[in-house]
Order: structure tokens, then C-alpha cells, then sequence
């Protein structure tokens, strides 16, 4: 029997982050005339497929 797979905060910490920024920076440019929540709502959306997808939303360049 195996046990499932530990959560690993670091991992998460990084892709999140780093999805957070990019999207929020995108969604940002993208709606000038409300930087603020497009840069929130953005940054959530992108944080959490970057966490849920891995590599596949890096390499699959849909946000490009």
C-alpha cells in the first residue's frame, strides 16, 4: 500500500507566484482602465492553472 502523494508548499509557493505575476501583469496591460482588479482577477486565474497544469500551461503558451 502506498500512501498519497505529501503536499509540497515550495513547489506550489513558485508556480503560483510566478503565474500570479505574469497573469496579473498580462490582465493588467490588457485593461489599463481597471489595472487593479483585472491584475487580481488575472493573477488568480493564471496562479492556479499554473499550479493545477505544471508545465503544461508554461509550454502551452495560450497566455502569450
Amino acid at each position: 500500500m502506498t500512501s498519497p502523494p505529501k503536499f509540497d508548499w515550495i513547489t506550489f509557493i513558485a508556480r503560483f507566484g510566478c503565474g500570479f505575476m505574469i497573469g496579473g501583469f498580462l490582465s493588467g496591460l490588457r485593461f489599463p482602465q481597471s489595472f487593479l482588479m483585472a491584475f487580481v482577477v488575472g493573477g488568480l486565474l493564471c496562479g492556479l492553472l499554473a499550479w493545477l497544469l505544471g508545465d503544461r500551461f508554461w509550454t502551452s503558451r495560450w497566455w502569450w
